[in-house]
């Protein structure tokens, strides 16, 4: 068995200010590798997005996918061709960085 290490994940330190994703698949869901205190697993969502000429998995947060649902529905298919403007933030504990999305909908002229 050959072990294959695909889909370069999108990182926040590689993220330009004001750059925009389309989502390019419904995405899917893993086991993470996180846990609640109560050690049960937490769930990741990920995503095949594309940033700039290249396909990208980008790992969504709760945050980034209510706002998503919330622009374009909860049926992660009708995401598909759909783009977010990202933002890079600290995480809550301040250690690390995390992006989150902002859905492009209909009205909000793109920067270029």
């Amino acid at each position: 068995m050959k072990i294959e290490f695909t889909g370069k994940f999108l990182k926040a330190d590689e993220v330009k200010k004001g750059a925009t994703i389309t989502i390019i698949d419904p995405g899917k869901e893993q086991e993470s590798r996180f846990t609640y205190a109560d050690g049960s697993p937490k769930t990741d969502y990920i995503f095949t997005v594309k940033y700039g000429e290249e396909e990208k998995s980008l790992r969504m947060n709760m945050t980034s996918l209510r706002a998503m649902s919330e622009a374009f529905g909860r049926e992660t298919l009708d995401w598909v061709g759909k783009k977010a403007k990202l933002f890079v933030m600290p995480t809550p504990n301040g250690e690390h960085k995390m992006i989150v999305l902002d859905p492009v909908t209909d009205g909000w002229a793109e920067e270029e």
